[in-house]
């Protein structure tokens, strides 16, 4: 908390981020951590979230109301999935001097194509509409049921049917270009 404190100045600032701070890290966290699986990532990812917070904290009139929670949960959502984007597009390279896998030139075109619809899939989300992207989010990153996504985003269970379908269509039909494209590579 006192890192935080480091980049507010003025002492009302100060006091209003602890309170959010306090409010909100638990449930930002869990949701950090329903979509990274991994509690170091999700921390990292609080930690930035909260950082971005600090430097717009007049955006947040009132710290316990369902506007604060909104912002707060799709601030951390998409600093996770672009988390998720980054880390995919930087290469993890491990070398075992003991052994090297010789692999047939087709793994490996294979591996890059799969590597591009998942960036193209997750950028497609991103640039999805809220309610599409939260509908999708939620069911396939967090896995809730109908029910629990109703009740979470306060809208009928054949509200959230229909943006689940609305927006796998439209995702289906931003990836269907990408598919054309590694069939004939």
């Amino acid at each position: 908390m006192v890192i935080y404190a480091g980049y507010i100045i003025q002492e009302c600032d100060k006091t209003k981020f602890a309170l959010i701070y306090e409010t909100y890290h638990l449930k930002m966290y869990q949701v950090a951590l329903n979509i990274l699986k991994n509690p170091s990532d999700a921390e990292d990812v609080c930690h930035n979230t909260f950082l971005a917070v600090s430097k717009r904290l007049d955006a947040i009139q009132v710290i316990e109301s369902y506007k604060t929670s909104v912002y707060l949960v799709k601030s951390v959502k998409n600093h996770a999935i672009n988390f998720i984007i980054k880390r995919n597009r930087t290469p993890v390279v491990s070398v075992c001097f003991d052994y090297f896998e010789i692999r047939d030139i087709t793994e490996i075109e294979e591996d890059y194509i799969k590597s591009k619809e998942v960036e193209t899939a997750l950028t497609a989300i991103l640039e999805m509409k809220d309610n599409y992207r939260d509908a999708l989010t939620l069911r396939y990153v967090s896995d809730l049921s109908m029910k629990e996504i109703s009740i979470a985003m306060e809208i009928p269970i054949g509200t959230v049917k229909s943006l689940i379908s609305r927006g796998l269509k439209i995702l289906h039909n931003e990836l269907k270009g990408v598919s054309d494209v590694s069939q004939k590579i």
